[in-house]
């Protein structure tokens, strides 16, 4: 057995190491037994996380941020091996970001604190087929990656995500167990994260010839990744300018010195992978100019006054246009250069990211947390139908996935010399232009507490409990002559669950009130509950049902009483409501976490509810039946559900009808008529020619 002694040395270097790494180790298959080592007394200032993702659906999950070159996951190997580590280091960078938000000094959210959490980073990982409790026919065998931020070349300070990864094979005629076979690659861990992190190299070379000497048999370890130079390593831009990857990428160009230095000295490094979270001015700077700079601090002092943070700034280049196509390598280059060259500008040294994202839903999917900064015309071209194959439904689900993005805008005026030789207000030009539903993502958004207003006079914890339900299941309420149609959206669909005997969307309040849900179903029990109990009570004292309308102001007082006390949050949780009631007949309604509610001939709720209400509104007639509805509603459920291919399994459809002697009926389709119903839906749109 290994003497340890060495091994103690190593760690202890390593978690004394200043400035600290950041660790997150991911293992399967082997090397389980390194939790025993790496975690201490002590090792929390390395430690971040240790995930150990054993089933394929559990190592899928972990792998979902890392894109595979490959259709088939192969447990063992080293392409797994490598994602694995790739995506472990973007939890450490994750981690180290939100230990750096929950930060309230300004230092925390510096560039310069980002880029050495980007570089603290490390990602190790492990995949292995070792001994089991059955003799194996393959090799006993393990893929082992490190994964850090590192330059690509001795010549140039570009920093990107590199995978180190080793072959170690085990001879499995020695009949070591599996502890045995454990213990060896949980040594060889530790080497080789004490390796990246460049520590006691005469303690590291020791323990690589003492695990060296300690191989028997025909156990051997080699190194998979080649130490030779990319010939592309000197350019940066060389990959994302050629379209190398069809996945959206990012080259931060950031300075080293001081942002806005007068003299702009200082070096820059390049970073591919940078986690930029703060204020991004989008453009194509030909040249860069004083309005630039002049915008962005403008920016930059109008959040930092409304929130008391002062978030960073950056200037985001993409290498294509939506307009006028691909710009040519040189020219990029040239306009990157412009940030770099303070000297030559006059304007300071300013963080630059080039990217490959043409729209702005990709720029918020490649980095996400952050508000563009732009002009009133371009807040009128993100809403151009033009961008979206003239499909306002499109533009919709775009300017959602911005906001699930957590992005959003800060839209600053213009001066208008041909008409009115005068200053435009953003507001003014989004009031004009803008439909009311993107506009609120136009506004940079800020945190409250629940009882707390912002300077808007909003309240931002109710609004977030509202986009919390966007992600929901949809559900579409329709209002027709002779009833009401529900249609909902069932979320999770598993063989493995058991059947169940009632609806999980669609609930009953009262013998003459339905309601669908969208949001936590644990927050809508509970408010069912309550509801339920005042329609008895209401009956018990009155001797007749309760109204509709007064049923659902009941609920919404309960849950508006919710944002009016400190320790408490609101119900996050939105209702469809469909009912009849002597006074007013069929009636739907909907309300929301604020204890708002509102009357609808036709209303949506969750996912992608802004492009089912702008098809409701452009398509609704009066006068429908409930058979005409039915119709209506699968034609909306088929353009917003996150689904392509709608089936009984992840759609059910009630009605609410009254029969000829007066009692209200709510029916739930059974599976046969839903597909019936969607088969029919189907058949007509073909025969329509709708694609």
């Amino acid at each position: 057995m290994l003497d340890t002694v060495t091994m103690e040395r190593l760690l202890s270097a390593m978690y004394a190491r200043e400035p600290h790494m950041k660790v997150v180790a991911a293992v399967t298959g082997g090397g389980v037994s390194v939790a025993e080592s790496l975690f201490r007394p002590g090792s929390s200032s390395t430690m971040l996380h240790f995930a150990v993702p054993y089933s394929r659906a559990s190592l899928q999950s972990f792998l979902s941020s890392v894109p595979s070159t490959s259709s088939k996951l192969k447990f063992c190997s080293a392409d797994t091996s490598e994602r694995m580590a790739l995506a472990a280091w973007k939890k450490a960078n994750d981690i180290t970001r939100n230990e750096a938000e929950e930060d309230d000094t300004q230092a925390a959210a510096a560039l310069p604190s980002a880029l050495m959490r980007f570089r603290a980073s490390l990602g190790i990982a492990c995949t292995a087929g070792l001994a089991t409790n059955y003799p194996k026919k393959g090799p006993h065998e393990c893929f082992l990656s490190v994964c850090q931020a590192r330059s690509v070349s001795k010549s140039t300070a570009f920093l990107q995500p590199k995978c180190e990864t080793y072959h170690l094979q085990l001879d499995k005629t020695l009949g070591r167990s599996r502890t045995e076979e454990d213990h060896i690659v949980s040594r060889w861990l530790v080497y080789l994260l004490a390796k990246a992190a460049d520590v006691d190299s005469e303690a590291c070379s020791a323990f690589h010839d003492e695990l060296m000497s300690a191989h028997t048999g025909s156990d051997a370890i080699v190194k998979l990744t080649s130490d030779e130079e990319d010939s592309s390593a000197n350019n940066p831009l060389h990959d994302i300018c050629i379209g190398k990857s069809d996945q959206l990428m990012s080259v931060a160009f950031l300075p080293e010195g001081p942002t806005e230095s007068a003299s702009g000295a200082g070096s820059t490094v390049a970073a591919r992978g940078f986690d930029f979270r703060g204020l991004i001015l989008p453009g194509s700077f030909n040249p860069l100019h004083k309005g630039h700079v002049d915008l962005a601090r403008v920016a930059q002092q109008l959040v930092k006054d409304r929130t008391g943070v002062e978030l960073p700034v950056a200037f985001e280049l993409a290498v294509a246009n939506a307009d006028k196509g691909a710009i040519e390598s040189s020219t990029i280059s040239s306009r990157v250069a412009q940030f770099a060259d303070g000297n030559a500008s006059g304007l300071g040294a300013w963080p630059l990211l080039v990217t490959n994202a043409t729209l702005f839903g990709q720029k918020a999917e490649l980095l996400p947390g952050c508000a563009f900064v732009i002009g009133a015309d371009t807040a009128v071209r993100i809403v151009d139908k033009k961008y979206y194959d003239m499909d306002e439904h499109k533009m919709v689900l775009a300017l959602d996935r911005i906001a699930r993005s957590d992005c959003s805008f800060v839209v600053a005026g213009r001066f208008d010399k041909k008409v009115e030789n005068r200053f435009i207000s953003a507001d003014e030009v989004l009031d004009e232009h803008v439909p009311p539903h993107p506009r609120s993502t136009m506004s940079r958004r800020y945190d409250g507490r629940t009882t707390t207003f912002s300077p808007e006079g909003r309240l931002f914890q109710v609004e977030y409990a509202m986009e919390a339900i966007n992600n929901a299941g949809s559900a579409v309420g329709i209002l027709a002559k002779d009833g009401i149609v529900i249609a909902a959206e069932k979320k999770t669909v598993s063989k493995l669950l058991t059947p169940s005997k009632t609806s999980e969307k669609t609930i009953k309040l009262d013998d003459h009130l339905i309601c669908a849900v969208a949001g936590l179903t644990a927050d809508a029990n509970i408010l069912v509950n309550y509801a339920r109990l005042s329609a008895q009570r209401y009956e018990l004292a009155y001797q007749e049902k309760e109204p509709c309308e007064q049923l659902v102001q009941t609920i919404c007082n309960y849950k508006q009483a919710y944002t009016q006390f400190g320790g408490q949050r609101p119900f996050g949780v939105s209702f469809l409501y469909a009912g009849w009631d002597r006074h007013h007949g069929f009636q739907l309604y909907h309300s929301d976490p604020s204890g708002n509610y509102g009357g609808w001939k036709a209303t949506a709720i969750g996912a992608n509810n802004r492009a089912a209400k702008s098809m409701l509104k452009s398509d609704y007639e009066e006068g429908m039946t409930v058979e005409d509805a039915l119709a209506f509603s699968v034609k909306v459920m088929n353009k917003t559900m996150d689904s392509t291919s709608p089936s009984a399994e992840k759609l059910e459809f009630t009605t609410v009808t009254r029969n000829p002697d007066g009692k209200i009926v709510h029916r739930q389709l059974t599976e046969k008529e839903t597909e019936e119903l969607l088969q029919k839906a189907a058949a007509d749109t073909a025969s329509s020619g709708d694609m």
